[in-house]
């Protein structure tokens, strides 16, 4: 006899979800995101870098800046190719030949196989306008009845272009006369000062040679 019946099998799969494990890596963070400086001055960014998952590998922050005419620059870095959790500082540096205007500076880390940015912008400002005057050498000798002499230079900023006249020069010496090789400095030129001596520097050692020091004396302009 045949069968009338028939069984039926069942066939059941099982499904694996395939979980993989979490991958070392970092993250990375620029502070502050802007800073505003005048054409000429230094500041600095810190650069976090925190650890995700173990990871245990140095990391190297470099940069590039972005941004027309003359860039500042990132002069140096503190605590670079630090591991995870760590502070790396950057030092942006200026000068007078900086143009004015925005930068973006884009750090980049890079370490055990992994790489992140972070950006940060600085305002630079040019100089407002102006001068000043410095006295060298740092000193200079007289005895009584001889002279010391002194360059004076102008230093102009900004949009200031000089010349600078009305000089003048003072100290806390007394008995001391001043005089000027030119009664105007154009911005970066000098004049020599003379200082004479006329028996008070100081009163009670005149006959030996006496430092007058350019720091003591202050040396006054008017710029238009």
């Amino acid at each position: 006899s045949g069968c009338n019946g028939g069984e039926s099998f069942g066939m059941i799969y099982l499904g694996f979800n395939m979980i993989s494990e979490p991958q070392p890596d970092f993250s990375m963070l620029c502070s502050p995101t802007n800073q505003t400086i005048t054409m000429g001055s230094t500041t600095s960014f810190s650069i976090s870098t925190v650890d995700v998952n173990g990871f245990n590998s140095p990391v190297n922050i470099s940069h590039s800046v972005a941004g027309s005419g003359t860039k500042p620059t990132v002069s140096s870095y503190s605590n670079n190719d630090a591991v995870p959790s760590a502070v790396t500082t950057a030092v942006v540096t200026t000068n007078s030949s900086t143009t004015a205007g925005t930068f973006t500076i884009t750090f980049t880390g890079t370490g055990g196989g992994k790489t992140h940015t972070c950006s940060s912008e600085v305002q630079v400002n040019a100089l407002p306008p102006g001068f000043t005057l410095s006295v060298t050498p740092a000193y200079n000798e007289t005895v009584k009845g001889n002279t010391a002499a002194f360059n004076v230079t102008a230093n102009c900023t900004g949009s200031f272009t000089g010349p600078v006249h009305t000089l003048a020069a003072s100290s806390f010496f007394t008995n001391v006369t001043y005089s000027f090789s030119a009664s105007t400095i154009a911005c970066g030129q000098s004049v020599t000062l003379t200082v004479g001596n006329t028996g008070a520097v100081p009163s009670n050692l005149l006959s030996t040679p006496q430092a007058i020091l350019a720091q003591t004396i202050t040396v006054t302009g008017e710029g238009d």
